[in-house]
């Protein structure tokens, strides 16, 4: 039975998670270990799509430019367009797999036809997408940086790392007990894990709050 859990996001990110884990007296230790800063950009002209690989990455563009009304907004995953939508902005494309970027590009890929996308990103992205589609229909515009901010963390018997940065991060400062269960927030973070001989308990795959909590419920029979 885990007793203490660590989600490299913030609490106030995390939903319903901390209710569960307080519920089957689970410690919980949510904290992100990587920070944002805006990067000077130019918004180039001619593009028919936005596509958003996160809600960040539209925060930091649309606090320097405005979308154009004929423009129209894709984005990663139902999460994200959650929270665009409660700024007023309605996805017209939403993958279906946020953590399996292959298959949202694919999908992408299809809907999109020949028509032209601009990706807002960070400098730390892996562009997952856009590496699917021709170059000729992409525009790359590095909107922020990301830097770490890593913190000792407590043991823990159970850890998930919601991206890549997030798990450079904790390992510059911390390990990783060999007996305790990793979750990973998608395949990209799964490769990282990989990369650092680390095993892999579970890797989600739509990248929702809900999905983990109903993962942990089976896996771990919480209440």
């Amino acid at each position: 039975m885990i007793q203490q859990f660590f989600i490299s996001r913030e609490f106030q990110d995390c939903g319903p998670l901390p209710d569960l884990l307080k519920r089957n007296k689970i410690a919980l230790f949510a904290k992100s270990l990587i920070s944002f800063e805006a990067v000077p950009f130019i918004n180039p002209i001619g593009y028919d799509v936005i596509f958003f690989s996160s809600f960040r990455s539209a925060q930091f563009f649309i606090n320097e430019f405005s979308i154009a009304n004929s423009t129209q907004v894709a984005c990663i995953g139902t999460e994200t367009a959650q929270k665009l939508n409660k700024i007023g902005i309605q996805a017209s494309f939403i993958g279906s797999q946020s953590g399996n970027p292959q298959k949202v590009a694919m999908d992408f890929k299809n809907w999109l036809g020949e028509r032209t996308v601009i990706f807002p990103h960070s400098d730390q992205s892996l562009h997952s997408v856009a590496n699917c589609l021709n170059t000729s229909q992409v525009k790359l515009v590095e909107v922020y940086k990301t830097t770490y901010s890593s913190s000792i963390i407590p043991t823990c018997d159970l850890y998930i790392f919601s991206s890549p940065s997030n798990l450079k991060s904790f390992l510059s400062t911390n390990k990783i007990d060999e007996k305790a269960k990793v979750i990973a927030w998608g395949r990209s973070t799964e490769k990282e894990l990989i990369k650092n001989k680390i095993p892999v308990m579970n890797v989600l795959q739509t990248g929702t709050l809900d999905e983990l909590v109903s993962f942990l419920r089976t896996y771990f029979n919480l209440k």
